[in-house]
């Protein structure tokens, strides 16, 4: 979590490298106003810097169509767990896919997939494609939300932990793959922590969120970058405090 403020703190001077220069001393980043202006006069002169500017802008496209609150909303704070893999434990990976039993690593040492734009809070299968956990944990997760935009998990409905492809309380897979964050067991008790391995990777998107947009405001000068680059990072500032590895 300390790379992630590290990274996030150096995009927030790349995002305000041009304000400090303007109305200030010469700033001493690697962003100073002379590099700046570079960097513009290129894409005015240069078909190889316009193709730049042009990815940059693209790279950016989705985040910069976002309402505000829903890039603000997208940080998760301390209370949702983060794992760097889904079925590690004490340095020893157990286990495949629970539901078609494949050994899911024989081709890659992280082979799960993460779509967290199409499939909120999902981790999909690579053999079979199932979509795990079997909870809808983006409900559960909603029903936390306290008065400072953060998961409570004291908060949260628990009644909303059940597999919905079994949703009668009585049938015996009522509870099958069910992740309240922490994880769930298989049959021979290996932990699948499918919520907390999403959350890493959603981490890294979000990451790579603020960089586009901090990427794409040095090419065009276009506050609207900034705006939405610095609403993420805001938000971080208010998450970051509570982090704990």
């Amino acid at each position: 979590m300390h790379s992630e403020w590290l990274l996030a703190t150096m995009i927030a001077f790349i995002v305000a490298a041009p304000t400090f220069a303007q109305t200030g001393p010469e700033y001493g980043g690697k962003y100073t106003r002379q590099r700046i202006a570079n960097l513009r006069a290129n894409v005015e002169e240069h078909p190889w810097a316009k193709r730049e500017r042009d990815s940059a802008v693209h790279a950016a496209k989705w985040w910069v169509e976002q309402p505000d609150e829903v890039l603000w909303g997208l940080i998760p704070s301390q209370d949702v767990p983060r794992n760097i893999d889904p079925q590690m434990a004490h340095g020893v990976r157990t286990g495949g896919c629970p539901v078609c039993g494949k050994d899911v690593y024989e081709a890659s040492k992280y082979p799960w997939k993460v779509d967290w734009r199409s499939h909120p809070w999902k981790v999909i299968c690579p053999e079979c494609g199932t979509q795990l956990p079997k909870n809808d944990f983006g409900k559960f997760y909603r029903s936390g939300i306290d008065e400072t935009g953060c998961f409570n998990p004291e908060k949260a409905d628990k009644s909303l932990l059940f597999n919905e492809e079994h949703p009668d309380p009585n049938d015996p897979l009522h509870k099958w793959m069910v992740d309240d964050g922490w994880g769930f067991k298989d049959k021979d008790g290996s932990v699948n922590r499918f919520v907390g391995y999403y959350t890493f990777r959603l981490w890294g998107a979000l990451k790579s969120g603020a960089a586009v947009l901090a990427n794409a405001y040095l090419y065009t000068g276009d506050p609207l970058y900034a705006r939405k680059c610095a609403i993420m990072l805001d938000r971080i500032a208010d998450v970051y405090p509570e982090m704990d590895w």
